[in-house]
């Protein structure tokens, strides 16, 4: 006869069965065991899984901020560019309405000129008529 862990006596078929029993328990929790270590692995794989998509996404996200500063950066370039177009047409608009009021007064200094050689033509056309008319007065009277 052996005893039991509780000090009661059994015998041998009980002392068996027992065993078996325990034994099913042991084998039905490493069982379990082994389930929930292929579940904690298939969890990690897919954290790893995971960690490595999230990793891609950041590297994207990262390409992606560099494209964006470049591209303001190349904006920034092109404003500037337009700004300095956008001077240089300033001072050549300037430029150009000075040479347009030196031409204008150019132009009313001509018209004054041509005014006053219109004058003068005017002058020399009645002194010219005049005399055509004491020329032939002059010529009547021979």
């Amino acid at each position: 006869m052996r005893m039991n862990c509780r000090g009661q006596e059994m015998d041998n078929e009980q002392f068996q069965r027992l065993v078996l029993e325990q034994l099913k328990m042991l084998i039905d929790g490493q069982k379990a065991l082994e389930q929930g270590q292929k579940a904690l692995a298939d969890r990690q794989k897919a954290l790893e899984q995971g960690q490595k998509a999230l990793a891609d996404r950041q590297k994207a996200l990262e390409q992606g901020q560099k494209a964006l500063a470049d591209g303001q950066k190349a904006l920034e370039q092109r404003q500037i560019a337009l700004e300095e177009g956008q001077r240089a047409l300033g001072e050549s608009l300037k430029a150009l309405e000075q040479g347009q009021k030196i031409l204008e007064q150019g132009q009313k200094e001509i018209r004054n000129e041509l005014k006053f050689i219109w004058e003068d033509i005017k002058k020399i056309d009645k002194r010219l008529s005049a005399q055509e008319e004491e020329l032939v007065i002059l010529k009547r009277l021979k």
